[in-house]
């Protein structure tokens, strides 16, 4: 499990599902598929337990470039590819994607945390180049 170091923590979001709770996060929107489907980012361990990872999986075929949009809001923007952009990006993390996925540690956050995230995934088979994930809330 790699370590995510540049993790931004932004802490004022306007919006959150009705059942967002401390410790908690949830998938909203759609991805946009790639060569082998929609790539997914959801969270494994605890939040709460500070134990807690993202795991994003690789539908491209083999390595790619990858970027993890972070924001404090959500938003819901129209590419000219057809797919959705669903984070006020305030943040971005670019990375390498190994072919089958990766997990990204980011231990504790702070009370009152709420993230917005979304990972792009270079795909020369997605319409536009792109596929997306859905939009991943985390709460704390």
């Amino acid at each position: 499990m790699k370590k995510l170091a540049a993790l931004i923590v932004l802490t004022a979001a306007s919006w959150l599902p009705l059942d967002a709770r401390a410790g908690s996060w949830g998938n909203y929107g759609l991805g946009w598929a790639g060569f082998a489907g929609v790539p997914t980012l959801t969270v494994a361990g605890s939040i709460d337990a500070c134990t807690a990872s993202m795991a994003i999986t690789n539908t491209s075929g083999g390595p790619t470039y990858a970027a993890l949009l972070i924001g404090a809001m959500p938003q819901d923007t129209l590419l000219p590819s057809g797919a959705t952009l669903l984070v006020v990006q305030q943040g971005r993390v670019n990375f390498q994607l190994p072919a089958g996925g990766i997990n990204l540690a980011f231990g504790c956050l702070p009370e009152g945390t709420v993230i917005f995230l979304q990972v792009m995934e270079r795909d020369p088979v997605a319409v536009g180049g792109v596929s997306w994930t859905p939009g991943l809330i985390i709460v704390q």
